[in-house]
């Protein structure tokens, strides 16, 4: 389905085929294409390529828990930009993230806005509670988060979000690990938290995930919807089943990718309550923190150090070409934030977190 906007802009609601083999896969493939062209126009040469099969396997991993609308917007044969709305339907709050990204040369002319009003008349029309945007910015001031912490630029980008009813509701805080420059430093760092962590010991492997550990890897996840520090953001709590992490893994599994997962055991239970993840490919220096979470009822412990320093040696062993870790925290999570600054992390860019309340 194509809607015309004016002169020139078409926005093409695609089809998630079963494949991209399949027959209606057309529409798909045009937006990895352009997924990745503008992924190089914001990184250069530091985007990480991912191929349209795996980039399917994200949408297929969340069928039946999430509504998916993806478009493809098009001046006349010229791919300019994508967008996506992703409605989810096993939280009450059915919080929804939305995408619109335009190629940086069609900026300004109305592309941008008239995606987003149907964006709004779709989540609308599906049920969806709260729209949530992400947004990068650089250091610098003009619009204050929600939360009372942290302030990003009034740059294109905010003003953009701002103008079609968003409030700034959390900024987080990009940070950038050198490993080859940190590394070294790092078994000190361990051995100190472990002079706090009487009662607790460390497990580290990588996917797929122990058996044994599959259940402690569910709570965490559960966890990270309560008990990360989110301000004002729509959260709801996640349930995660077996299936639910069976569906992760076969994402940050495989195709080259690989994930590191470190974890603080508590001896007196046998299970987990703290978590460090990093993943990281093959054929790229770059590497990707993902969850770090202590349990809220055992920090105090320099847990989250353990994880994290444990978790940074663990990959200079098994990946001894990686070269940057990045990693994101709000900008509340000051204990998080004084971790990465023991460890060497340096702040490097914002992001921001917007709400839309619908209904």
């Amino acid at each position: 389905m194509r809607k015309p906007s004016g002169p020139s802009f078409e926005y093409e609601l695609i089809t998630i085929p079963e494949s991209v083999d399949a027959p209606d896969a057309a529409g798909f493939l045009d937006y990895c294409d352009i997924r990745m062209r503008q992924r190089v126009e914001e990184a250069g040469e530091r985007a990480i390529s991912r191929t349209s099969a795996e980039v399917l396997g994200w949408f297929l991993a969340d069928a039946g828990r999430v509504a998916s609308f993806t478009w493809v917007i098009r001046e006349g044969a010229e791919l300019i930009g994508r967008a996506g709305l992703a409605i989810e339907l096993d939280t009450a709050e059915r919080v929804s993230p939305v995408v619109i990204e335009i190629s940086s040369a069609y900026r300004g002319r109305g592309a941008g806005t008239e995606m987003a009003r149907i964006i709004r008349d779709a989540a609308t029309r599906e049920g969806a509670g709260t729209l949530r945007v992400w947004s990068e910015h650089e250091a610098g001031s003009g619009v204050d988060a929600a939360s009372g912490h942290g302030s990003i630029p009034r740059d294109d980008t905010a003003r953009f979000i701002l103008a079609q009813g968003f409030t700034l509701q959390q900024v987080y805080v990009r940070s950038e690990l050198n490993l080859p420059e940190c590394v070294a430093g790092m078994s000190a760092i361990r051995a100190e938290a472990e002079r706090h962590t009487d009662g607790y010991r460390v497990e580290q492997f990588t996917l797929p995930l122990p058996r044994e550990r599959v259940a402690d890897f569910a709570l965490m996840r559960e966890r990270m919807s309560t008990d990360a520090p989110y301000g004002n953001l729509a959260v709801g709590e996640q349930v995660w089943d077996e299936q639910r992490v069976a569906d992760w893994e076969s994402i940050h599994h495989g195709d080259g990718w690989q994930t590191l997962i470190t974890m603080a055991i508590d001896e007196s239970s046998d299970r987990a309550v703290a978590i460090n993840e990093l993943g990281y490919r093959e054929d790229s220096t770059e590497v990707s923190q993902g969850d770090t979470l202590v349990l809220a009822e055992h920090r105090g412990h320099r847990l989250g150090t353990l994880v994290k320093a444990a978790g940074v040696m663990g990959l200079h062993e098994r990946a001894p070409h990686a070269v940057i870790i990045t990693t994101e925290n709000a900008a509340e999570n000051v204990p998080m934030l004084a971790i990465n600054d023991v460890l060497g992390f340096t702040p490097v860019k914002l992001s921001a977190a917007w709400d839309l309340t619908l209904n």
